[in-house]
């Protein structure tokens, strides 16, 4: 958890930009094989917050400058940006995650993207 803390604390705005497009593409395109058909759409930010807190609790927040939100965007950024996860290997991950939940109701269908979130932050 040192070296994480370290990377957490180098977590920036910028990542955080880039991360929600990577997000928002992985989750894309995870719900496409699972409903087999194309599907688009924006990870929610009570999501993202709610994945961070349950992963990392209050470790990287900053009144002000960076949330929950922030946090969770900018690490997927940093993991990807420094080889440690492939966009090929995030859409595996959140395709088993949301298998194995099998959502049929938008309730479900958010606690499934949560929790394909929440694996990618454990990386």
């Amino acid at each position: 958890m040192k070296e994480k803390s370290k990377v957490i604390g180098k977590l920036d705005k910028n990542l955080a930009k880039l991360g929600d497009a990577i997000i928002n593409f992985v989750i894309s395109a995870a719900l496409t094989v699972f409903y087999r058909k194309p599907t688009g759409l924006k990870v929610k930010n009570e999501t993202l917050k709610r994945a961070w807190l349950s992963v990392y609790g209050r470790t990287g927040i900053k009144r002000g400058f960076m949330s929950p939100q922030d946090l969770a965007e900018a690490y997927i950024a940093y993991l990807w940006l420094n080889n440690k996860l492939s966009i090929e290997n995030a859409v595996e991950v959140c395709v088993k995650r949301i298998f194995e939940i099998g959502p049929s109701s938008r309730n479900e269908i958010e606690k499934a993207i949560q929790a394909c979130i929440e694996d990618l932050l454990k990386i």
